[in-house]
């Protein structure tokens, strides 16, 4: 499942600071960027979002004011100088209040945050996946998923239930966009696994019951940063 997120501001450079930290996450995705509040209007009213980072020290918007005219809100992560309209924001749910200069580590947090209330909401509706394999569809529930396998043309499903493991012909990417972002994480070209699963993570590895699981230099970055939200 891919993440769509808006960046609104007035200072193209201040997008393109967010944009480069949104990008560090692999199942985020910008689908587009407004420096013009009414344009973004505009596109709110008729386009879906999951997240809007959104600097709401605009005369167009009028703090919180434009919310009203929204029909399906997005998860709200406000950019902005000065802290003035923080207090207010819990009125309205917002994700997270971050001042500028953006921090990137606090940023990453918001993001993360958003994604798991986006998860929650969507786990009450889709608790579980339909998997083909042995010449049927099987039900898995996602809180039953340990790890996923992927090996070339077919990937390995490992569960929780009496570890029996499922064999697909459907790829680790397709399962990385179906999973819950936060609850699972891909680790490794070969493994995604589930963060609630995970016993220990060494160096080099992660252990869930006595599965030992690789973690590739490039992926390691991405796990560091769901962890410190844990720290």
């Amino acid at each position: 499942m891919m993440i769509k997120c808006i960046i609104a501001d007035v200072n193209a450079a201040a997008i393109r600071a967010v944009k480069n930290i949104v990008d560090k996450l692999p199942q985020f995705t910008v689908e587009a960027t407004f420096t013009d509040a009414n344009l973004l209007m505009q596109h709110l009213r008729t386009n879906s979002a999951d997240i809007l980072l959104v600097n709401i020290e605009q005369p167009e918007l009028n703090g919180y004011a434009f919310l009203q005219y929204l029909k399906n809100i997005p998860e709200i992560i406000v950019t902005a100088q000065k802290n003035n309209f923080a207090a207010e924001g819990y009125e309205h749910d917002i994700v997270a209040y971050v001042c500028k200069p953006i921090v990137p580590a606090k940023l990453l947090n918001a993001l993360h945050k958003a994604a798991r209330k986006i998860e929650t909401r969507q786990r009450q509706i889709h608790p579980f996946l339909f998997i083909r394999a042995e010449y049927k569809l099987i039900k898995i529930n996602i809180e039953d998923i340990l790890f996923i396998e992927g090996l070339k043309n077919y990937s390995i499903i490992h569960t929780a239930t009496s570890g029996k493991a499922i064999i697909t012909l459907q790829n680790l990417k397709s399962f990385e966009e179906k999973l819950p972002p936060t609850d699972f994480i891909r680790i490794h070209r070969s493994f995604i696994v589930s963060f609630n699963k995970i016993d220990t993570i060494r160096k080099n590895s992660v252990l869930i019951g006595k599965n030992e699981i690789p973690i590739s230099e490039g992926f390691k970055s991405q796990l560091h940063d769901i962890v410190s939200d844990y720290l």
